[in-house]
């Protein structure tokens, strides 16, 4: 669980291989579309046609489909992780050939072994299969192009070789819907191209947008913003899961002193590299750092009970002291401190992320008021959460 706001920008994938995955997606369609109409046409010449050449045809087609959906069932199970987008286009590309060189033998067959008038029936069924490959392929202009490229040329190259006007004038007409479909899937390529490229425009904007609304302008860490609603999910985590949470507030010593007597360009240095340790030392995936408001910063730590809080927060505060950055006006010390104030709920303790902040800011004001540059625990915090609970629970009896 990371409770930082992170830019996934890095994570959207490139269009190319977002095209692959629209050509996977449809793979069982094509495939079992493929088996259907493969099927059917049998059928419909099994007392026309020599049998060899239909079995021949069937197994083929029996063949292919059990390729593609063994390569269909190795992407979904991520087995070609390591390929990259031209590696997968390339196999896509090559199904799309011999299922073009499959169809246009079919077509070839059947024009040569039946009557020539009754060719047509073939031509529209050839020119139907190519139309519906046009929604099914135009995510890949190649893979489209190879497959309906053989099986209308051939069929017009078989009609022109007739040599007859109907012949010449069916020929013509293949050469033509071969262009139009071509010139159809390449705007459909267009299309879904640009609006793959347009989606991952918006969700990288959609990604800068949230990195910029949950991040410090000044320090780079997350803000108020973010802290609100991560700690509202790790209080509810914390009464589920039964571990303990701590919550730290840490607020740099004499800082409007500081600021006053070196400017506020070096205020916000010091902000800066205050933020920067804290983000440092505190660098669990479970835990997250965060800008409270001017110079008070908020620590989370899921899964830290009472006494390794404390521990962490005395090493935190220990490491800033040693430090040793100037700050005359930092009595007696002459350096920059923090003072730390720690709150923590016990396991399975349903508390509200506004009453752990109110104990641990309670524990703040109590250790700058002891002198500074110390850690001091909310006091008795596990009576005070559960007595902020059963009044609540009289409160709503009561209502």
């Amino acid at each position: 669980m990371n409770h930082r706001p992170v830019d996934n920008s890095a994570a959207i994938p490139d269009p190319r291989q977002e095209l692959v995955r629209v050509m996977y997606s449809q793979m069982p369609v094509v495939a079992a579309g493929n088996l259907a109409l493969s099927m059917a046409n049998i059928l419909a010449y099994i007392e026309r046609l020599p049998l060899t050449g239909l079995a021949l045809f069937g197994a083929a087609v029996l063949v292919l489909t059990t390729m593609r959906i063994a390569a269909f069932g190795y992407y979904r199970l991520s087995r070609f992780r390591s390929w990259d987008a031209a590696s997968h286009s390339r196999l896509l590309a090559f199904f799309s050939f011999l299922n073009g060189i499959l169809w246009s033998s079919w077509g070839l067959f059947v024009v040569s072994s039946v009557p020539h008038a009754d060719t047509l029936i073939m031509l529209v069924i050839q020119a139907g299969i190519c139309a519906g490959t046009v929604s099914t392929s135009s995510a890949s202009r190649v893979s489209l192009a190879l497959f309906v490229v053989p099986v209308l040329t051939s069929l017009a190259l078989w009609e022109g070789w007739q040599g007859t006007v109907d012949g010449n004038i069916l020929a013509a007409v293949m050469l033509l819907y071969l262009v139009l479909i071509l010139s159809s899937s390449q705007r459909i390529y267009r299309t879904l191209h640009g609006s793959i490229v347009l989606a991952h425009k918006n969700r990288l904007l959609a990604d800068e947008l949230y990195l910029h609304s949950n991040t410090d302008g000044l320090t780079g860490i997350a803000n108020r913003r973010f802290f609100d609603n991560a700690l509202q999910v790790a209080c509810e985590a914390s009464h589920q899961n039964g571990k303990s949470l701590s919550v730290m507030l840490v607020d740099v010593d004499f800082f409007k002193l500081y600021n006053d007597s070196k400017g506020h360009l070096e205020g916000d240095e010091c902000l800066k590299i205050i933020a920067s340790r804290l983000q440092t030392f505190f660098s669990s995936e479970e835990w997250f750092v965060a800008r409270y408001g001017g110079e008070e910063f908020v620590v989370v730590l899921p899964g830290v009970d009472e006494s390794r809080a404390y521990a962490l927060a005395e090493e935190f505060r220990i490491e800033i002291a040693n430090s040793r950055i100037p700050h005359d006006l930092a009595l007696p010390w002459h350096h920059l401190t923090v003072s730390i104030g720690v709150a923590s709920c016990l396991p399975r303790t349903e508390v509200f992320p506004q009453r752990l902040l109110e104990a641990a800011d309670r524990a703040l004001y109590t250790a700058k008021h002891s002198g500074r540059n110390r850690v001091n625990l909310a006091s008795d915090m596990a009576s005070m959460i559960n007595g902020f609970a059963l009044a609540d629970l009289d409160l709503s009896a009561q209502l």
